[in-house]
Formats: C-alpha cells, structure tokens, sequence
C-alpha cells in the first residue's frame, strides 16, 4: 500500500567540482593529478540530448552516439563497451542518486576541457540539480576531465590514483574499464544520506550513514534547502529512483526543518510523526534529531 506523509520539497543548486588528468604515451610515470576548481549550475534529464551544437561546443555531426549517457563522439567504444559502462551508470543512478555519463571527443574546438565537460553535463541533464559526474576523455588536448556536481564528495587521494590507472588504460586503448573506474568512484559517497541542502558536515553525514544503514526498514534521507509546495510525484520519483524494488522510505527534510515521508510499502510509525516542532535544519540540532531517529531513540 502507498503511504506518503506531509511534504515540502524543493530542488536547490550545488557546487559543482571537477577533477583533470594529463595522458601521455608513458602513463607509468606516476605524473597524473587532481585539481578542483567550483561553480554553481543544475542539471536535469531529458528525453533527449540531440539539440546540441557547434556553439555549446559539442559537436554536431558526432562519429558515434552510444545512447543517452554514453557520448561517443570520438568513435572509441563499441557496444559491448557502451553496455558496461552504462550498467554502472544504472547502478550509480539507484544506490547513489548519481547522475552519471561518459562523453569521449577528438576535437573541443578551442574550448576549455572543463568547460566542454561542463557544457555537456547540462546538455545530457538539464535543470535537474541532483548531484552527478560526468568522464570527458579528451582526445584534443589529452586533459581528461571528472566533473561533479551537487555535494559528490570523493577522497583526493582516491581520485588521484584511479585517474592515474584510467590514463594507463586509455593509453592502452581499455577506454571502457577507464570510464567504470572512474565512474565507480562515485561508490564512495553515501547510500542513504543524501544532503544536497549541505545541513551537515562530513562526519555527521559518516554518522547519520551508519544510523540509516542500521534502521530496521531500508530508509535513506534527502535534504532540500527551502520549503516550496508539496509535490507528490517528485517525492515519488525519488523514492522510486532510490528503491525500484520498492522496499525503502524516503524521507526528505526542507529549509525549515520539516519533513516528508514516502513509500510504496507502511511506513513506520516514528518516521510519520518525525517532523521537528520547530525550525531547527539550521543548526546541529537537526543532526541529534535525525541521529536519535534513526538510532531508534526519539521518546525513549
């Protein structure tokens, strides 16, 4: 039976992060990096991505088109290679509410490869401010690029060395296991908190993880910055992104503090009534709340 409790929910823009690798032809030279650079933007996904052209830089007359999230403009990847790929795009897109796609290119036609992979990013995804990430192998100038959007938080350290394996696997032609590896890097940010109003800081999201993971129903949490109207068909659609089995509840909390739970099954009784009496998603509180909350200790 579908439940769903009061709501408010609305879409906020994040910070946007992007990391580069330099290849060469002697990729054993431990010589590839990390850098970050910020920028606001959103993103969304449409029905098709096929408007693009020469003046977002994109190319208009690509060698290759694998399908929606798979770019191949520079006609490096088969089939076989496109469908691994796209399996982890598919799994990053439940278990993490990631975004994800891969574009390979020859030419970025006097463009910044930053800026090419961002202006991809938003072609591919549109409005939809929902974190992401995003491969650019870059054929041009050699600078391959990861960028990320909306609260994707990956260990430098981590970055740094699967892009120093993925330029070894470019170098040898592997561009597939080169994407998944990068791709998989989004593996490591959580799968049941999912704070794009950036409520809490790392460590409490590392708690609030652990509290989710340990809840008894399958639970995860999704912050929004500022209230709007409920929307029952976005709490839906998130639910039913995060849960295709159907077997979780969602429970999104907005700026003042407030929530919303939703599910396809019952949903449990503490999660019904777990709307704060006051506007506390400023402030740690809301951090002990949730904590208590999912650790099963609210009113004991």
């Amino acid at each position: 039976m579908k439940k769903i409790f009061s709501a408010a929910i609305f879409i906020v823009s994040a910070a946007i992060f992007c990391g580069c690798a330099h290849k060469t032809e002697k990729a054993d030279n431990g010589n590839a990096s990390g850098v970050s650079e910020t920028q606001t933007g959103n993103s969304q996904t449409p029905d098709t991505v096929e408007n693009i052209t020469s003046e977002s830089v994109v190319p208009e007359n690509p060698v290759s088109v694998s399908g929606q999230y798979i770019k191949d403009y520079a006609g490096i990847m088969d089939s076989e290679a496109a469908a691994a790929c796209n399996q982890v795009i598919s799994e990053l897109n439940s278990s993490r509410m990631i975004n994800a796609a891969v574009v390979t290119v020859n030419k970025l036609d006097g463009a910044e490869p930053y800026d090419y992979a961002s202006r991809c990013y938003n072609q591919i995804f549109g409005s939809d401010s929902s974190r992401g990430l995003l491969f650019l192998i870059n054929n041009d100038t050699n600078e391959d690029i990861l960028y990320k959007a909306g609260g994707i938080n990956i260990d430098p350290e981590a970055e740094k060395n699967a892009f120093y394996q993925a330029t070894r696997d470019i170098v040898g032609k592997d561009y597939s296991s080169a994407a998944i590896r990068m791709l998989r890097l989004g593996e490591e940010c959580s799968s049941h908190i999912f704070d794009q109003a950036g409520f809490f800081n790392s460590q409490q999201i590392s708690e609030l993880e652990k509290a989710a993971a340990g809840y008894g129903k399958d639970v995860s949490v999704y912050t929004v910055g500022n209230t709007a109207e409920t929307s029952r068909e976005t709490a839906e659609s998130l639910c039913r992104r995060r849960y295709p089995a159907k077997d979780g509840v969602m429970l999104l909390i907005d700026g003042n503090g407030r929530t919303m739970a939703y599910s396809e099954t019952d949903i449990p009784a503490e999660l019904q009534i777990s709307a704060p009496d006051r506007h506390i998603a400023g402030s740690g509180e809301l951090y002990t709340y949730l904590l208590e909350l999912l650790n099963g200790k609210r009113g004991t």
